[in-house]
């Protein structure tokens, strides 16, 4: 995994997808799976949020999801939040 320190848009495409799916709370295995593209493609539940479960998360309960990515999340905004991240956030993600 990517060392978070190596701050998101800094370096190669893995390492920004790696570190921001970190800043978001992501389980490690869905970044993985969204690195490796082995994802489910449209996990309803999740549409629109920008997160991709891997194969295994995408059976978990989704409030055990939800809570798991809020505990390990950096980013201020509680999950799922909607446009906040490109509104208020991407820039300084990016720089």
């Amino acid at each position: 995994m990517a060392n978070p320190k190596d701050y998101v848009g800094k370096g190669c495409a893995y390492t920004y997808w790696a570190n921001t799916g970190v800043h978001f709370g992501f389980p490690e295995c869905c970044i993985k799976a969204f690195l490796d593209q082995d994802y489910v493609f449209e996990d309803v539940k999740f549409l629109g949020t920008g997160y991709r479960p891997c194969n295994d998360c995408s059976i978990k309960p989704y409030e055990g999801l939800v809570n798991y990515i809020n505990t390990n999340r950096k980013h201020p905004t509680p999950f799922p939040d909607d446009d906040g991240f490109v509104r208020d956030y991407k820039e300084s993600m990016c720089g």
